[in-house]
């Protein structure tokens, strides 16, 4: 990876930039969706290892050292296969999840802004462990992009989108409302969507605390 990057004529130091960055990885649900309600879903394996493995390298290999992990059912287990992070060359801290209904992914990242888990002061690439990216580049195309419109545009977050998604049925165009003219096999939809992959500016954490609140205690 080149070092430095050229914004609108200066040079950024883009691994000043990663080293400002920390990763949250949002982690707190079972596998229950993906057959397995016994194991978190981070656990789980995709040839053989681990999807919470597969993440941490992903972005460890480009540089990225600050994890975050935000977790919730079973835990100890995810902790106890992680660790402080070490195995991978990271550093690993934990925010559990509140003991509230229906956490979700908001609260579980206002839980960890308001319990100083998540360095105030850095960006994050917000991630979750289930999302296996072809591009391995995604990290640092990300962070270049944010830079750029953090520059100019004087943003405070930036989401990755597809280009496109696969709609997911036969489509039959009707145009007179009666007779099928045209039949599509589950065509490509031209609309940006979103890939659950995030970067935020530290602006960010105190609209997370003002938008949203919290719901009621588990009982």
């Amino acid at each position: 990876m080149e070092s430095l990057y050229r914004f609108s004529g200066e040079l950024v130091d883009l691994e000043k930039e990663i080293e400002n960055t920390q990763v949250l990885i949002l982690m707190g649900g079972s596998g229950k969706r993906i057959g397995n309600p016994e194991l978190p879903k981070a656990l789980m394996k995709v040839g053989g290892k681990a999807l919470i493995d597969r993440c941490i390298e992903f972005y460890a290999k480009h540089g990225f050292k600050d994890f975050i992990l935000l977790v919730g059912f079973m835990h100890e287990k995810i902790e106890e296969h992680v660790g402080d992070g070490s195995k991978y060359g990271v550093k690993v801290r934990y925010c559990l999840d509140p003991s509230i209904k229906k956490v979700g992914k908001g609260k579980a990242l206002k839980n960890a802004i308001l319990t100083g888990v998540i360095d105030l002061n850095k960006r994050a690439i917000i991630a979750y462990p289930d999302d296996v990216y072809l591009d391995e580049e995604i990290p640092i195309k990300l962070l270049k992009k944010h830079l750029e419109l953090k520059e100019s545009k004087r943003i405070i977050a930036t989401l990755a989108c597809a280009s496109g998604v696969e709609y997911p049925y036969g489509v039959a165009l009707a145009y007179d409302g009666e007779l099928v003219e045209e039949f599509f096999e589950k065509p490509i939809v031209q609309i940006p969507s979103t890939i659950g992959l995030y970067m935020v500016e530290p602006e960010f954490y105190k609209e997370v605390e003002k938008i949203l609140t919290w719901g009621k205690k588990k009982q």
